[in-house]
């Protein structure tokens, strides 16, 4: 009875130390972006060429469940990053941009993810496009307009600044009030269930600490 006591005790204290560890608090953060402490807000930072990136979306559509589980209490933000300062960084941050202006960011996601990684196929503005349309079911003239617009410039720059502000040094990277990073070491490691499970009260804590 002993024995089986001190387990319980052990695991409850390892449980609660592997948590602690899934969070990391940077106070650094705060001196460059102005944040509004009444907001709770999510903000997602990827690369449509990091092999990580892929396989959070791919293995547990993570984008897919922040915007499903936290849009109705917190504003989510998933920025596309520019590594090397590429041109076809650049567009895909564009496009990127423009999934969310339509909020079709399901339908294009892994398209463009498997086609940057495995298909090889994305090399250019036309090759990005066609996945874009072919995947959307938008008309081309819709997706030319959007992609001319000002406003999406203006976004582009908006974003790029504001990812600068972030430092960010990896990907996949996920912020929380601005202020919290979310770690994601278990990619890989842990089937979905568990996964999301695991990130679930990682967010719900987080998201309480404005």
């Amino acid at each position: 009875m002993k024995r089986l006591l001190f387990s319980i005790i052990i695991y409850f204290f390892l449980s609660n130390l592997v948590f602690a560890r899934n969070i990391i608090l940077q106070n650094d953060i705060n001196k460059n972006i102005n944040i509004n402490k009444n907001t709770k807000r999510i903000e997602e930072f990827f690369s449509f060429f990091c092999p990580y990136c892929y396989n959070l979306e791919y293995q547990y559509q993570f984008n897919y469940f922040l915007r499903n589980k936290y849009s109705n209490q917190s504003i989510i933000n998933s920025y596309h990053v520019n590594i090397s300062d590429s041109y076809l960084e650049k567009i895909l941050s564009k496009a990127w941009i423009i999934a969310k202006e339509l909020h079709i960011e399901n339908k294009v996601l892994i398209p463009i993810y498997t086609n940057i990684q495995e298909k090889k196929y994305i090399k250019n503005f036309s090759t990005l496009k066609n996945i874009f349309i072919k995947n959307s079911k938008i008309q081309s003239k819709i997706y030319d307009m959007y992609w001319n617009s000002i406003s999406i410039e203006i976004r582009l720059k908006q974003e790029y600044d504001i990812i600068k502000k972030f430092h960010i040094i990896k990907i996949p990277t996920i912020y929380i009030n601005q202020k919290y990073l979310l770690e994601l070491n278990d990619i890989y490691q842990l089937p979905k269930k568990k996964f999301l499970e695991k990130q679930t009260r990682s967010i719900n804590f987080l998201l309480k600490k404005i």
